[in-house]
């Protein structure tokens, strides 16, 4: 029987290294199959919370709200485009002009996950696509309804959901239960509620991560 691991992917979806881990990540387990088994889970943890949903441009807001030196340490999307295209994973030619507010795509990612199966983690695949690949506004409600549907989901029922405003307050306290841990940065991976992996990792690093903690075992409980 193959082992069983819990993957909790603490991740904001406008961040582009969170879209090239988790492709990394993907590409790992399907190399692991029949050896490990992943139950993954995509957390919140929004990077950017003051950005307007009608959205702000990308530059002038990280250039207003990020320290100098940060600012100086953004990667050129020429890089992360190669990261991406190593992975079958297409960013787009240029970082998008937009950045968005991602409060209710942390929601519908939430409520994706509590529908079953794999709809929450084809969901994440839907927002990486539209938002690097086409530039799509992952604010917009008929957007994100859009990428539920191409997700398996009910259009509809997504629309009720992120009209109702449902589940705000739960967000946000998981975020800042992710922050009371001391996680700051995205991506950061938690296995089993126990081991931290900090960063993008190259799929090869995945795959020795989860053999080591898979041979380590857990808790029936954890998994």
């Amino acid at each position: 029987m193959p082992a069983t691991v819990r993957i909790d992917m603490v991740s904001d979806t406008t961040c582009p290294w969170c879209a090239i881990a988790l492709f990394n990540l993907l590409h790992a387990l399907r190399s692991l199959e029949g050896e490990i088994q992943a139950k993954l889970h995509l957390q919140p943890l929004e990077l950017h919370p003051s950005v307007k949903a009608a959205g702000e441009i990308r530059a002038q807001y990280l250039q207003q709200h990020q320290r100098p030196a940060r600012a100086a340490l953004q990667p050129c999307w020429a890089d992360i485009r190669l990261h991406g295209l190593a992975i079958q994973l297409d960013m787009g030619p240029q970082e998008p002009r937009m950045l968005y507010n991602t409060l209710d795509a942390h929601r519908l990612l939430q409520w994706a996950d509590n529908q079953g199966q794999d709809h929450q983690l084809v969901l994440a695949q839907q927002l990486v696509h539209g938002y690097f690949g086409q530039g799509a506004n992952i604010a917009d409600h008929q957007v994100l309804a859009d990428a539920a549907m191409a997700a398996g989901l009910s259009r509809e029922a997504a629309l009720a959901y992120l009209a109702a405003g449902d589940d705000i307050q739960a967000v946000r306290e998981a975020q800042s239960f992710y922050r009371g841990m001391g996680i700051q940065t995205v991506p950061t991976f938690i296995f089993n509620h126990r081991q931290l992996l900090r960063g993008n990792q190259a799929p090869e690093a995945f795959v020795r991560a989860l053999r080591y903690i898979a041979a380590a075992g857990a808790p029936p409980s954890m998994v």
